[in-house]
């Protein structure tokens, strides 16, 4: 897992330029997500300047660069790109798999949308929020025993795009 904290816009060059990790394997998937997975933090000085469209252009420029690097390495080998707001950890974070992911490996519901705006204004209102009124983000401790212990309870909006898709 790769956490970088956005002190200037500047700062998203660190990740374009990463390579991800692909290895086509199942058995693999575990590694997988420890080397692709960016959890992205706004720095509150960042926070009045940054807008959606920033961002949001951040991911089409990491989306076209993962592709060709993907490509360059197999051409006819797909990857599936997918983005969520973590709002415990209060970070937008993406993740690249290998092959075309069916099941992402969310212990909750996953509700897959075909947009990316909603998951990144969500992400930059919730922040902007807690950077003014100091509020603290409410943590779920695993722990305690509850009365409904479902995981599916909880629903995730995830953005999922396939890269390198030639089917």
């Amino acid at each position: 897992m790769n956490v970088i904290t956005l002190h200037t816009l500047h700062d998203v060059n660190t990740i374009i330029h990463d390579e991800p990790y692909i290895s086509g394997k199942a058995a693999q998937v575990h590694q997988e997500i420890e080397h692709n997975m960016w959890c992205i933090e706004v720095d509150e000085s960042l926070l009045p300047s940054i807008t959606i469209e920033n961002l949001l252009q951040f991911f089409d420029n990491l989306i076209d660069k993962r592709s060709k690097q993907i490509e360059k390495n197999n051409p006819s080998f797909p990857a599936t790109l997918y983005v969520w707001f973590d709002k415990q950890a209060l970070q937008l974070r993406f993740n690249i798999l290998s092959n075309i992911v069916d099941q992402l490996p969310f212990r909750c519901t996953v509700h897959n949308i075909d947009v990316l705006e909603p998951i990144v204004k969500d992400f930059l209102d919730t922040a902007r929020h807690v950077a003014q009124y100091g509020d603290v983000i409410e943590f779920i401790d695993d722990d305690e025993e509850e009365e409904e212990d479902d995981d599916t309870a909880y629903i995730l909006d995830v953005f999922v795009v396939v890269l390198n898709n030639k089917a």
